[in-house]
């Protein structure tokens, strides 16, 4: 799925205004484009894109897992070949409705192959490399990648197609700061009649620790036991579903975690 709605993004929305997608993709775009133009030659999308892609999996293979790589290659062969082979469709003339639509749906068919544990390779697979290392999202620095290629398609083509392309980027970029859910944090306070054995039942679904503390429920006046942790948000579906099955009367509160330092466990992707 997420192979032909990166496809489509492409071929049914940037490419009927000349907007370059982000990564390697938008850069063999530029490359393309401009062995076209000034050399007449023809290259095709795939030899580019999965050329770029080589040195960047080589390291991904090696310090973020050996299935991720192997399922983003697949995903890049894929999408590489699809592009080259879906024509060119025209579902709009105006600039704007090609830029919101494609670039969201550019946005989602990334979440997907992330959320799926395989990327879009290029510029995912150092995302990938350092945000595993590091614990953060560094998306927004991939959008900065991105907008120094389109300086320089600008500086060729005209920077208002380049200023265009910094828009689609950015709703791809926004979309996948909502729904990638990897490196987003939950904390969760749980209010329970004792502590046992809850609380290490937690501790092995999701593998994070656990503090309690003792206190008393002032409407009941009976004593409570609060279970504070953090967990990624990919955990909080399994940790609904648990208490759900161990006792309905649990008392949970989830918020988001803004800021957090210290020690915090990944699960691998591998």
């Amino acid at each position: 799925i997420s192979c032909f709605l990166y496809a489509i993004s492409l071929r049914f929305f940037s490419d009927n205004v000349g907007l370059l997608p982000g990564g390697f993709a938008g850069l063999s775009k530029l490359i393309q484009r401009l062995a076209q133009d000034y050399l007449s030659l023809s290259i095709p999308f795939s030899a580019l894109n999965i050329g770029f892609n080589v040195i960047p999996a080589i390291f991904a293979y090696f310090l973020v897992g050996k299935k991720f790589v192997i399922f983003s290659a697949i995903y890049v062969f894929t999408v590489s070949f699809l592009i080259d082979a879906i024509p060119m469709i025209k579902l709009a003339d105006d600039t704007w409705i090609n830029i919101l639509f494609g670039g969201v749906i550019h946005g989602l068919a990334s979440t997907i192959v992330l959320n799926a544990n395989a990327s879009g390779g290029g510029t995912d697979f150092v995302s990938m490399i350092i945000s595993n290392k590091y614990n953060i999202s560094i998306w927004n620095y991939v959008l900065a990648f991105n907008i120094m290629v389109l300086l320089t398609s600008g500086l060729i083509y005209g920077f208002e197609i380049a200023l265009y392309s910094v828009v689609f980027q950015a709703m791809g970029t926004i979309a996948l700061n909502k729904f990638y859910s990897r490196f987003k944090k939950k904390t969760i306070l749980i209010i329970a009649e004792e502590p046992e054995p809850l609380a290490t039942e937690l501790m092995r679904l999701t593998g994070h620790g656990i503090t309690t503390f003792d206190g008393i429920g002032r409407y009941s006046g009976q004593k409570r036991v609060l279970l504070y942790m953090v967990v990624s948000q990919e955990d909080v579906h399994m940790i609904k579903k648990f208490l759900k099955n161990y006792d309905k009367m649990v008392f949970m509160n989830i918020s988001d975690c803004e800021d957090l330092s210290g020690r915090f466990i990944l699960r691998p992707i591998d």
